[in-house]
């Protein structure tokens, strides 16, 4: 087990956003924690993460290059030591703009606020996963897949964000409160915002599941921003 519990302390962090690239390779059956369990920054070679628990925010900030990331059979608990209200997200796919994500099979559980948050990112694959809020969330979106991601910079995108969501269940927190998948349009920059965005399909594997007690299961946001 991979622990650090200060703040902002990474279980595991692989490049930066000074130029030190990601490398590529296998993370299996580990347990990571941190207010970062995992962070990855400018992926340049094949990724692979399968049957891991992750405690924290596990983030991914771009792919140089057409390269993959697959991440399979992990857990994801926002149930960190810093405490789950802290983080902003589960997991974070950021800037994702060559290359892709595949992210099938997983649990992501526990969180309060975002279970996953795919911002300015395209090529984004999620099937299977299994998305359990904590018991009393009540202000959460399982999924919020926005065109903007959080900086106080300056964002200079030029590309629609896509994303496939097929076969995923969708827990509730506390009854009658919280979203599933939920769409906004904060960095309204690109037109058009989205394309390519996939929610199900015709076989039964591709349909998602949403349960009759979420506040709402896909909500798109009228909000607008630069």
């Amino acid at each position: 087990r991979v622990a650090n519990t200060k703040i902002f302390g990474r279980g595991l962090y692989m490049g930066n956003g000074a130029g030190t690239n990601c490398p590529g390779g296998i993370i299996a059956n580990n347990t990571f924690e941190g207010f970062y369990g995992l962070q990855f920054v400018r992926i340049s070679e094949d990724l692979t993460i399968t049957n891991n628990q992750i405690f924290g925010n596990t983030m991914f900030n771009s792919i140089i290059g057409e390269k993959a990331v697959i991440a399979e059979g992990n857990t994801f608990s926002a149930a960190s030591a810093v405490g789950a209200a802290y983080h902003y997200s589960t997991i974070e796919f950021r800037s994702i703009k060559n290359g892709s994500i595949t992210f099938n099979n997983n649990s992501i559980q526990d969180y309060r606020n975002l279970g996953i948050l795919s911002s300015a990112s395209k090529a984004i694959f999620l099937k299977g996963n299994t998305f359990t809020p904590a018991v009393d969330a009540t202000d959460f979106s399982s999924l919020f897949v926005n065109t903007k991601y959080m900086t106080s910079g300056t964002q200079n995108d030029n590309y629609s964000n896509e994303i496939s969501i097929k076969g995923n269940t969708f827990a509730a927190g506390t009854v009658n409160q919280g979203t599933a998948i939920f769409f906004g349009n904060h960095y309204t920059n690109v037109n058009p915002a989205f394309s390519n965005v996939i929610i199900g399909g015709p076989a039964e594997s591709e349909k998602n599941t949403f349960a009759n007690s979420l506040g709402a299961y896909i909500t798109l946001d009228a909000h607008s921003g630069a």
